[in-house]
C-alpha cells in the first residue's frame, strides 16, 4: 500500500527561490496590468459622463427653444380666433 502513494516531491532551497522569484514578477506584471485598466476604465467612464451631460445639456437646450416656439405659436393662435 505504500507503494502506491510514493514519496512526495523534494525541492532544493534554489529551487523554491526561483520559482518564488518566478511568481513574484508574474504577480507583480498582472497588478500593473491591472492597473493601467482600472485607470483607462475609470477615464472612460468619465469621458461618457461628460459627454452624456453635454447630450443632455443640448436636448434640454432644444426643448426649450421648442417650448417657447409652441408658445408663441398657441398665442399668436388665440389672436387669431
Amino acid at each position: 500500500m505504500s507503494g502506491l502513494m510514493g514519496s512526495p516531491d523534494k525541492f532544493l532551497p534554489s529551487e523554491w527561490k526561483h520559482a518564488n522569484q518566478v511568481h513574484f514578477r508574474s504577480s507583480e506584471a498582472e497588478r500593473s496590468l491591472s492597473q493601467r485598466l482600472t485607470a483607462e476604465c475609470q477615464r472612460l467612464v468619465e469621458e461618457s459622463d461628460k459627454s452624456t451631460k453635454h447630450m443632455q445639456q443640448d436636448a434640454q437646450k432644444k426643448l426649450d427653444k421648442s417650448g417657447w416656439r409652441l408658445t408663441l405659436c398657441m398665442m399668436r393662435w388665440k389672436r387669431s380666433c
